[in-house]
């Protein structure tokens, strides 16, 4: 994939001379546009409280007769750069089942699918 950011030299150039220098050394700068930063760990403490009140959301399913909260991490976390959804949707899992095993709550996964559910 490589870097977000392009290198950026100056040079000056004595075509009398025939040299050319460089003036100032790269700096870098975006290339084109970069994606939003986007706050995983708000958006975990927000499903993790719908999770925790047995709400439901256009982000959470309730399966197995309500004991089991499916986390629907693609709505929450579009797909824009493969590299950098990886990540925030990594990170944001992460962040979640840290919270939910505070609250005594345990992981399933199957897949791509994401769940909680209380120990029986």
């Amino acid at each position: 994939m490589g870097s977000s950011r392009n290198t950026l030299h100056y040079w000056e150039v004595d075509l009398n001379a025939g040299t050319a220098t460089v003036v100032h050394k790269s700096y870098r700068q975006p290339k084109g546009s970069l994606d939003q930063s986007m706050n995983t760990m708000a958006n975990a403490k927000e499903v993790a409280d719908l999770i925790q009140s047995g709400k439901t959301s256009d982000v959470i399913e309730w399966r197995d007769g309500g004991r089991l909260a499916v986390v629907k991490v693609s709505l929450l976390i579009p797909a824009t750069n493969k590299q950098t959804t990886a990540a925030r949707r990594k990170r944001f899992t992460d962040q979640l089942e840290t919270i939910m095993k505070q609250h005594g709550w345990i992981k399933m996964r199957k897949g791509n699918l994401l769940g909680f559910t209380l120990p029986s």
